[in-house]
């Protein structure tokens, strides 16, 4: 196993060193600009689910997502008010695994909450961000070489390719000269 199986970070060979990438970190920047692009200007059409799940949320919560509910059909949530304070969940963004639509919810609920700012103020870019994280791969997820090939080219297609957009670093390039450095 290579360095980049057991971290889930990429390592590729660059002109001046060694290019390191996160995989999640990666993932969840393109999303990221993807869910922003589409908040801006068109509406993703959701994958319908056969059978509907159903997300009982908490009173706050509840009224959270009623908020944002147009942007939440944006990106291709459609959601049905089932009962108090619980919502049906009939279709997903398509790049979702419809069972997957709730855990996603969830994580993008909590991650909304607890992102610093005004609802309104940027509202759009911390639901792109909070679905974005919830949507991106996990660090277990194994990809095979076509994948990641995509996966880079579709980050350095970005707007901002090196950080999430929360600021995190995705790409770090270990120069020659810092290696040459260890072996002197």
């Amino acid at each position: 196993r290579g360095l980049g199986d057991v971290y889930k970070r990429q390592v590729t060979p660059v002109h001046s060193g060694l290019m390191f990438i996160d995989q999640k970190r990666a993932h969840e920047r393109v999303l990221y600009e993807r869910y922003l692009e589409t908040l801006s200007h068109q509406q993703i059409c959701g994958q319908k689910s056969l059978f509907p799940e159903t997300l009982e949320l908490s009173a706050e919560d509840f009224l959270l997502v009623k908020e944002i509910m147009d942007d939440l059909a944006m990106l291709g949530f459609e959601l049905g008010e089932f009962g108090k304070n619980c919502y049906a969940i009939y279709a997903t963004p398509s790049d979702l695994s419809t069972s997957r639509g709730k855990e996603v919810l969830i994580s993008l609920i909590e991650h909304y909450k607890n992102t610093e700012g005004s609802i309104r103020d940027k509202m759009r870019e911390r639901i792109a961000l909070s679905l974005a994280k919830a949507a991106s791969l996990d660090y277990n997820t194994p990809l095979d070489k076509q994948e990641m090939s995509d996966l880079f080219d579709n980050l350095f297609a970005c707007q901002h390719p090196n950080y999430t957009a929360d600021g995190k670093t995705i790409i770090h390039i270990l120069k020659n000269e810092d290696v040459t450095q260890w072996f002197k």
